[in-house]
């Protein structure tokens, strides 16, 4: 059996995580998410002063901290893994000063062939009128936060779907603005 990778990105409120649960669950795959993992973390005492600004932490720590996570999860179930908010920055992906990152572990782990990474789109206007009405009493929703996310996701995530591109990898954008269940047929179409 092949192990599939299928990765969500996108602005926060966007829906990422939704659509990455109902990939989950449609496919088989495990659910991993990223921001849970820092909230988890930040909860248990873990803390960094990026995290508590708004901003994207440390492509480093993030690295290491994920890829031990998914390699887990991977052990777990085979047929593998439905991933929302990883892929936060060029370095994150792709490494630097002759470190590889999570795109270069993936590969060599699971084959490009295996890869598929979804960019749901949602406008500024949109991303924050759904953050301040999630209602889930979470600190990163906080509205001065949320500028700094928005900021962070448009300046340091947003690029890396050109480089994926460029690369040759499987890049789908996806329309974040119709209901969720819209947004997840679509998605379906693209993984038959």
């Amino acid at each position: 059996m092949q192990t599939r990778i299928v990765t969500f990105a996108g602005p926060p409120g966007s829906g990422k995580s939704t659509q990455a649960q109902f990939v989950s669950e449609y496919c088989g795959l495990t659910y991993f998410d990223t921001g849970s993992m820092f909230r988890r973390l930040k909860a248990e005492g873990f803390s960094t002063p990026e995290m508590d600004k708004g901003e994207l932490m440390d492509p480093a720590t993030t690295l290491e901290l994920t890829t031990k996570e998914l390699k887990k999860l991977v052990e777990e179930n085979p047929a593998g893994i439905s991933i929302s908010g990883s892929l936060r920055t060029l370095e994150e992906s792709f490494g630097r000063d002759g470190r590889g990152g999570l795109i270069k572990w993936l590969d060599e782990t699971f084959g490009k062939e295996n890869l598929i990474f979804f960019r749901i789109n949602l406008s500024k206007e949109e991303a924050s009128k759904r953050n301040a009405t999630r209602g889930e009493g979470r600190q990163d929703d906080d509205p001065e936060l949320m500028k700094t996310r928005l900021k962070e996701y448009n300046t340091r995530t947003a690029p890396v779907f050109d480089e994926l591109r460029g690369r040759g990898y499987r890049v789908i954008d996806v329309d974040g603005a119709p209901r969720r269940e819209e947004i997840f047929e679509t998605i379906k179409k693209h993984l038959e």
